[in-house]
């Protein structure tokens, strides 16, 4: 029937539609993936290059841990060498101390030489017998002194590294004692000539 047929090309319209309309959506949903597919691409090149980057940190970090280390242990060894110096150095002070006071010691029995030999100088000046030849012993006598205290001076101006001062303090201790004997033989000699002059 006519009504039949009407109903039936409405309801054919309506597909139609319907139909047009589901085309427009699957369009649109290739159009989303087709983008969803450029994203998902993108993101995985960024991961590519976030691995990159991650294995690229994680060697330095490795050959930093390394270089670290290297340090700590020069850091150690210095520390080590840093406490034997000082070792060294307390030791050297303490040999320098015992040093200075052989030193002193031994400045005053020089001093004590030299007021005898200048005792003796002036009852020698006032003694006529062989005051030439006497003259010239004590001259080369004080000579001597006078060298001795430029050295002792000297030794005592030295305020250098430890190692080298102690040196020096115990060439001084010998000249010093060298020195002495001298004097010492000086003074016996001396007096014998008086006692023998008297």
């Amino acid at each position: 029937t006519r009504a039949d047929a009407g109903r039936l090309g409405s309801e054919l319209d309506g597909a139609r539609g319907e139909i047009a309309g589901l085309k427009e959506t699957l369009e649109a949903a290739r159009g989303e993936n087709a983008g969803l597919k450029a994203a998902l691409e993108a993101a995985r090149g960024e991961n590519t290059k976030l691995r990159e980057a991650l294995e690229i940190a994680a060697a330095e970090i490795s050959r930093q841990k390394g270089e670290l280390a290297s340090a700590a242990e020069a850091l150690e060894g210095s520390r080590k060498e840093a406490a034997d110096a000082k070792g060294e150095v307390k030791r050297l002070a303490g040999e320098l101390e015992a040093s200075r006071g052989e030193t002193a010691r031994l400045t005053g029995e020089l001093e004590y030489a030299r007021g005898e030999i200048s005792r003796l100088a002036k009852e020698l000046d006032s003694s006529r017998s062989d005051a030439a030849g006497l003259r010239g012993e004590l001259d080369a006598a004080r000579n001597e002194n006078g060298r001795l205290r430029s050295e002792l001076e000297a030794a005592r101006g030295e305020a250098g590294r430890l190692g080298s001062e102690l040196e020096a303090a115990r060439g001084e201790i010998g000249r010093q004692k060298e020195a002495l004997e001298a004097a010492r033989a000086e003074n016996a000699r001396v007096a014998d000539w008086l006692l023998y002059t008297s």
